[in-house]
């Protein structure tokens, strides 16, 4: 072999060496997690790339995928416990008995689930299938027309939705629910059987004690007027039926009271009318009475 045929051939040996141990020692680029940057050239950087995805590693779940599990849990997206904070994109799952959305309140006991249907409060059953601590008929969702709740009468709520609240509602007129007359409007608020007026409670009401003028003077003069008694100018016993004031003076027949409580006291005795005993009225003589029991008004 020449000389320049053997330099050949050793160079040729020499850069076939050269390659095959460049070849056997060279590494495929490995993705680096904890540094900034794309190190494996497959255009996805740190915990974008699925490499980085493990188990007690440095990447966050992605809330927003449901088929992403960059921290390697075995759970995606909204089904993993770490999206479960308030303010965050996971929504209230109603029957799950989690608290997805993170605000506190889990299932039916969440405001968010008030429309499904097996948070809607059924109003019977004895269940409180909202969770808000309230029953049936307690629970406030159940205050319509048509839940069949019943009026308390008391506390200023309008339970069976026919907005009308306590003794307002004629549901509660009765013996037994402590509602008050009103003594006006012709309805037996106190369910006594007796309205307005011609109810003992409302004698002191002043819409419903008699006056002089308008109740009484009318019954006197009736009676009391006839054959020269109690007229002005005569004013037999010393009370004139014109003169209101006279019967506020003292009386002779009745000793220590007035002479317009006395007309009463002998009306009720049947000493008068003088000339016609006992033909006043008993309603007359209720209204008298009333008159006196109320404080004899002009």
């Amino acid at each position: 072999m020449s000389r320049v045929a053997w330099v050949s051939a050793f160079w040729a040996v020499a850069l076939l060496g050269s390659l095959e141990t460049a070849s056997c020692g060279s590494k495929a680029p490995v993705e680096q997690c904890f540094v900034a940057g794309d190190e494996d050239g497959n255009g996805l950087a740190d915990c974008e790339d699925s490499v980085c995805w493990r188990a007690n590693g440095s990447c966050k779940q992605n809330c927003e995928s449901d088929t992403e599990d960059q921290d390697a849990d075995g759970l995606a997206g909204c089904m993993d416990p770490n999206c479960w904070v308030k303010g965050g994109s996971c929504t209230e799952v109603c029957d799950s008995g989690k608290d997805e959305d993170g605000d506190g309140k889990v299932d039916c006991g969440d405001s968010d689930c008030a429309t499904f249907d097996a948070c809607v409060e059924r109003c019977t059953g004895g269940k409180d299938e909202d969770l808000d601590g309230a029953v049936d008929c307690a629970d406030s969702d159940c205050w319509t027309k048509d839940d069949g709740c019943k009026e308390r009468c008391s506390g200023g709520a309008d339970e069976d939705g026919d907005g009308l609240l306590d003794c307002a509602d004629s549901d509660c007129w009765t013996k037994d629910d402590g509602c008050k007359e009103l003594c006006s409007g012709g309805a037996d608020e106190d369910g006594d059987g007796l309205l307005d007026c011609d109810d003992l409670d409302c004698k002191s009401d002043v819409g419903c004690v008699p006056t002089y003028s308008k109740d009484v003077l009318p019954i006197f003069a009736a009676h009391c007027g006839g054959g020269a008694c109690h007229i002005e100018g005569i004013g037999a016993g010393g009370w004139s039926l014109t003169k209101y004031d006279t019967l506020l003076k003292p009386a002779i027949y009745c000793s220590g009271e007035t002479k317009g409580w006395c007309a009463l006291f002998r009306i009720k005795e049947g000493s008068m009318p003088k000339n016609c005993p006992g033909c006043v009225t008993p309603a007359e003589v209720t209204t008298v009475t009333r008159w006196v029991d109320g404080g004899t008004l002009p």
